[in-house]
């Protein structure tokens, strides 16, 4: 017998011989395959174990140290966003994926498609050493582990067209190939075999049981599985099976939509395990597990982080959020199209995205709002900063600066200077407020819906992955209605609709009503592109080649006229155009970075590519996407 060795996880590519070797070699401290796999605690400890490789691979797909590709690949090549950053080319790695300029090795591509088939793997360990299991505890098990790796290969064939489908633990010489006929109809095959599997796996899984069961949320349920059967018959354009799988759990009363005033939490700590998550990868709150010894790896944390604002080129911070990388931005036209269909001043738009100027600029609480000596009177005398001549608070501050031929130095060995530093109490003119420098790949709306908290940063930056929520339940079932002629599906569009505020309330179920609220609605959910591939290939609607074939010509820069500053690395002012104005005032200049080609490309983007160097290369036998 072929002896392997538990626990052990392939942290190589699954296609190579690494794996098999090192099962073989024989090791201290672990319990042989044949001894292992046995009982119901077996069953749940190697269900635990896909669980851990789950969380891990959708936070840092394969060690990733700053990024979740899992968040990053299926958002960016939408319609709705930039890949900003400090400057053009900052962690390039997003650029490459927004303007549709990488190639089969690209970093988020590779670390992703290998991820998912980690989840896979671990999937398949238990299924293959339970399938046969007669306890409940056992059935389970193994339920559970079905709908998990049907949701992973769901995704594989969203993302890749037609990827192996990988239904057991592979041998190491075995060399898997694409799927079927690796055409659209095998695609949607692989799709048709993902819904029937999570659809067999409903009987023996446990269901949510109320609306404040938050442990419900991070396992899967018998929610879950109709979800990933829901949405994969709708990828399969099996719009009838997708109704049968759907109908049950958007009418469960175990879920709802969280009201109006809530809406923005399901994306932050204060919002984990509630009414409207079907599910999300667990960190565990383990008091043995370290921050960096387990826990760290398997929240996304600095990946928001690099979706944060640069507040290091501002004035000053909000107090209520953390500051960040600056490295997503959101479309004009997207924000146009969202407040003229809902209205500039609903809930979603509110909680989606916020306009520099004045929401975030004016309107948000600053850190460095009213410290004490910027008070008219400190303990009933008066301050002493305020000059009343000036209208305004100076303060003698020591600041270090580079040399000049007219610096006068307070000290000529440390070179430090003394100089006063003007505050006003007027938010227009604050120079702890507004942009200093510049926002590459900004427009006038910053990302709001997922950007973090100060309260996301306890715990410590622990946040789960969100995989599924009802609302999107919802409108995978109000298309699949709309497809049918199925006037139910109305219900579900138009709770989603006054959740959101909107002035936009449908009196009829239409498939353009669904897509258009599916837009605004899964903003930064992962679905946009997704859905634009799709919709060509089903509707013949062209929005994808129309929507992303300038990505990366033409990207906004965000500046504000108060600040005149030069850019230490040109010696040029990074306000060419303008002149210093006395009040903060925002403005855009579109850059024009890539002098290269960009853009959506006929017959290469609606898929990703394999990875070159890690599958395509010692596999001979996979057929690569077009257009690579």
């Amino acid at each position: 017998m072929k002896k392997y060795l538990i626990p052990i996880i392939c942290t190589a590519v699954l296609f190579t011989t690494a794996c098999e070797d090192k099962l073989l070699e024989p090791q201290k401290g672990v319990v042989a395959y044949e001894d292992f796999y046995q009982t119901d605690d077996d069953a749940e400890a190697a269900l635990a174990a896909a669980y851990d490789i789950m969380a891990r691979q959708l936070a840092r797909a394969n060690g990733e140290s700053i990024i979740s590709p899992f968040e990053a690949l299926f958002n960016l090549p939408g319609d709705d966003v930039y890949a900003a950053g400090e400057f053009y080319g900052d962690n390039d790695f997003n650029g490459q994926i927004n303007e549709f300029r990488g190639d089969a090795n690209a970093q988020l591509v590779t670390s992703m498609y290998k991820g998912f088939y980690q989840i896979v793997y671990g999937a398949n360990l238990v299924i293959d050493n339970f399938k046969d299991g007669t306890t409940q505890v056992q059935k389970r098990c193994v339920a559970e582990a079905r709908v998990m790796r049907a949701w992973a290969h769901m995704m594989l064939a969203i993302g890749w067209n037609c990827p192996p489908l990988i239904d057991h633990v592979l041998e190491g010489s075995v060399r898997p190939t694409n799927y079927g006929n690796n055409d659209y109809e095998s695609h949607k095959e692989l799709l048709k075999w993902c819904g029937d599997e999570a659809m067999a796996a409903i009987d023996d899984l446990r269901a949510r049981v109320n609306k404040n069961d938050k442990k419900g949320t991070t396992y899967i349920t018998k929610g879950f599985a109709r979800y990933v059967a829901g949405k994969a018959y709708i990828f399969a354009e099996d719009n009838a099976a997708a109704k049968t799988a759907l109908k049950p759990l958007v009418s469960d009363s175990c879920y709802s939509l969280v009201p109006s005033g809530r809406i923005r939490e399901t994306f932050h700590l204060a919002g984990e395990g509630n009414e409207e998550i079907i599910f999300a990868t667990n960190v565990t709150q383990n008091p043995a597990m370290s921050t960096w010894g387990g826990k760290i790896q398997k929240g996304y944390w600095m990946h928001l982080d690099i979706w944060g604002w640069r507040t290091d080129h501002w004035g000053g911070t909000p107090s209520v959020v953390p500051g960040g990388w600056g490295g997503l931005g959101v479309r004009q036209d997207f924000v146009d199209d969202l407040i003229a269909n809902d209205g500039a001043n609903s809930a979603r738009r509110l909680a989606w995205v916020r306009k520099y100027d004045p929401e975030i600029l004016y309107d948000m609480p600053y850190s460095t709002d009213d410290p004490d000596w910027l008070k008219d009177s400190i303990d009933n005398k008066p301050n002493p900063n305020y000059h009343p001549e000036r209208g305004a608070y100076i303060k003698s501050v020591t600041v270090r600066l580079n040399a000049s031929k007219d610096t006068v130095w307070k000290d000529p060995v440390k070179k430090i200077p003394e100089m006063d530093t003007v505050f006003t109490a007027n938010k227009n003119e604050d120079i702890r407020r507004g942009i200093t420098s510049y926002l590459y790949g900004q427009s006038e709306y910053l990302h709001y819906k997922r950007i973090l908290d100060v309260a996301d940063n306890d715990n410590p930056r622990t946040l789960n992955v969100l995989v599924a929520r009802l609302a999107e339940a919802y409108l995978l079932y109000a298309e699949a209605c709309a497809r049918t002629n199925d006037n139910d599906g109305l219900t579900y569009l138009n709770r989603i609709q006054n959740r959101a505020g909107s002035q936009t309330v449908s009196g009829a179920l239409t498939l353009a009503a669904v897509k258009s609220e599916k837009r605004f609605e899964m903003f930064l959910e992962g679905c946009r592109f997704a859905d634009l591939v799709r919709w060509y290939f089903e509707d013949g609607d062209d929005e994808v080649y129309n929507k992303l074939k300038d990505n990366g010509k033409n990207v906004p820069q965000l500046y504000d006229q108060l600040f005149q500053v030069t850019d230490s690395k040109t010696g040029k002012s990074n306000q060419p155009r303008t002149t210093k104005s006395e009040t903060h005032t925002i403005y855009i200049e579109m850059q024009h970075p890539n002098l290269g080609e960009v853009g959506f490309k006929h017959n290469k983007h609606e898929f990703f590519p394999f990875p070159g160097t890690a599958v395509m290369s010692i596999n001979p036998d996979m057929i690569q996407n077009p257009g690579y």
